[in-house]
């Protein structure tokens, strides 16, 4: 674990402050809701904004031609106006690439797979020999009664030894007939400039950390915009003049909830700096509770905290347009977290530039979505550049997403010090009461940071080595790029806890996974919970430090494919990179003149 890691819970943020916006969402009807396509190469019938973000450099060099071709939509001029590109047509495209090669597309089209799906590469590791099963009952105890032994570490398998050292920067596993075109999609870079950027000096967010968020404010940039055209009420600590009404700048609310309860719809709420010993329940439409980033009001829930709710925010059934930005939420034992989404028929909700942090048996972000039809999912909830630290979550999880929920965004967050699973998408656990709509799905979870996730100070786990920087538990039709994960127990799972529910349909690209105690990527059910994993591409991944693939139960090996990754021993022999990180990374040297 890093030094900043050991003295993350006295970090403070020193994010600007910076403009939001709530973008479009792709269509979440439920006429086809089997079919999803990766986004990588669909074209504008789905948001830009559900596409990955990257940095173009100035000018028209060689490099941004070919950030251009392959990450669109791009950032243009970062840190100042950001524009996204729309895709180019082929034939655009085309003239910014030699035209003998394909243009490069994620390799499973899920509608397709498995009937249509080509022949994958021959799998280097294999699954180990089933262990006699132990009778398993069906039932329905709640998320706590869960056993310790979800990921043993007697399975996880050492790469073969064609996988050595010597052979930095080799695919970790075998080759598919796209990869050369796959290959396309990393730049080189120098290897002791790459480790000071995913290192960072050890004391603060390192920069890539801090790219990330910045990529998240930016999706935010309309937003805000129109929320300065709003209605404003203000909420701070003490009353000012009774003779201006209630809830202006002169004459402040001094309860969050009672701005909350008495705000009309399209209110804007300022809250003022200070600490607030509330548990806020927003069940009113169409408002934004925020506060100053840079002198952030402080909402402290625990005992004896005011309010009608059951975590610092509460978002209940049957709301829709509301955000909540900017607070410091902490201290928020004995609640169901520092934020909490639950209930049925809730869309559209922004959770940005939060920091939550220092609190013992509870969850930090989490979204619950219990309806029991499509049309009661909670849909459209973005959550944006939060920090998530310095918990003590016993069998909970830092940023869960569970039951009947779709259309979700995860991006530009920073989780570290946890010591139970950091981002964690949950199916089959009957929160929604469908079991054909009890998983996750339709989510993008992109530019997130991960360290030290860990369970080996967890009580719960008998300080055994189990947590992942990013699990997929049971879910579907997701899209993971680019984020960051080191120093945890796996870097990520893609497996099920559930008899008759595998995770599908899962396209993991971009990725960077260090120092993984375990493995950086573990799959499948276990004997004893056979649920399972398929349909899933894990491709064009950095893995640094440890190679190891742990294969469990019920992976479906001819639709479950793992090729085009890279390998190296430590951060300063990095040679290439994904090209989204890449320009991240060329971009901050322009920015700071390393």
């Amino acid at each position: 674990m890093s030094e900043f890691a050991a003295k993350a819970e006295t970090a403070r943020s020193d994010a600007p402050v910076y403009n939001g916006g709530h973008p479009s969402h792709m269509d979440g009807s439920a006429s086809k809701p089997e079919k999803f396509e990766p986004k990588q190469e669909q074209d504008n019938r789905q948001t830009a904004d559900l596409l990955l973000f990257a940095v173009k450099q100035s000018g028209q060099s060689d490099t941004a031609k070919q950030a251009e071709r392959l990450l669109p939509p791009i950032m243009i001029d970062y840190g100042n106006s950001i524009v996204t590109s729309d895709l180019k047509s082929k034939a655009e495209r085309a003239q910014l690439s030699p035209p003998a090669k394909e243009a490069s597309r994620p390799p499973i089209k899920w509608e397709d797979a498995p009937s249509q799906a080509k022949e994958p590469a021959k799998i280097a590791d294999k699954p180990p020999e089933k262990a006699p099963e132990k009778p398993v009952e069906k039932t329905s105890e709640p998320r706590q009664e869960k056993t310790s032994e979800r990921r043993p570490e007697k399975q996880a398998e050492k790469q073969p030894d064609k996988q050595t050292d010597k052979q930095i920067g080799r695919p970790i596993e075998g080759r598919s007939e796209r990869l050369e075109e796959k290959e396309k999609e990393r730049l080189p870079v120098d290897g002791r400039e790459a480790k000071e950027y995913l290192h960072g000096d050890g004391k603060s967010l390192p920069p890539i950390a801090r790219d990330f968020a910045n990529i998240g404010r930016h999706m935010l940039q309309q937003q805000e915009a129109a929320e300065k055209l709003r209605p404003q009420i203000y909420v701070a600590q003490k009353s000012g003049d009774s003779r201006f009404p209630q809830g202006t700048k002169e004459n402040p609310f001094t309860s969050i909830q009672d701005a909350v309860d008495r705000s009309a719809g399209g209110t804007v709420i300022n809250v003022a700096p200070g600490i607030y010993r509330e548990r806020i329940k927003v069940d009113r439409s169409d408002i934004s509770i925020k506060t100053n980033p840079e002198n952030p009001a402080i909402i402290e829930p625990g005992a004896g905290a005011k309010g009608r709710g059951d975590a610092g925010f509460s978002i209940s059934s049957y709301t829709s347009n509301v955000a909540i930005k900017n607070f410091e939420i902490r201290n928020f034992d004995g609640t169901k977290g520092g934020i909490r989404i639950d209930g049925r028929n809730i869309s559209d909700i922004t959770i940005a530039g939060n920091n939550v942090h220092s609190a013992s048996g509870a969850e930090g972000i989490s979204v619950y979505g219990r309806g029991k039809e499509e049309s009661e999912r909670v849909k459209n909830i973005d959550i944006v550049s939060n920090r998530v630290h310095n918990l003590k979550l016993g069998q909970l999880e830092a940023m869960p997403l569970n039951g009947n929920v779709s259309e979700f965004k995860v991006i530009g967050n920073a989780g570290y010090n946890l010591d139970n699973l950091y981002i964690d998408a949950i199916g089959g656990e009957k929160t929604s009461p469908n079991k054909d709509l009890d998983q996750p799905r339709k989510g993008l979870i992109a530019y997130n940071f991960a360290d030290g996730i860990s369970s080996t100070n967890n009580g719960s786990y008998k300080r055994e080595p189990s947590a992942a920087g990013i699990y997929v538990d049971g879910a579907k039709q997701l899209e993971i790029r680019h984020n960051y994960v080191r120093g945890s127990d796996f870097g990520i799972e893609i497996a099920s806890e559930h008899k008759g529910l595998a995770a599908r349909q899962i396209n993991v690209a971009g990725n960077i996974f260090e120092n993984s105690k375990l493995a950086w990527l573990t799959r499948g059910g276990e004997a004893n919970r056979p649920g399972g994993a398929r349909e899933t591409s894990v491709w064009n991944n950095t893995v640094i430090g440890n190679k190891r693939v742990q294969t469990q139960e019920n992976v479906d090996l001819q639709t479950f494919r793992i090729f085009g990754n890279q390998a190296y021993q430590t951060a300063e022999t990095i040679r290439e990179l994904p090209t989204a990180i890449a320009v991240l990374m060329r971009k901050n040297r322009e920015r700071t003149g390393r």
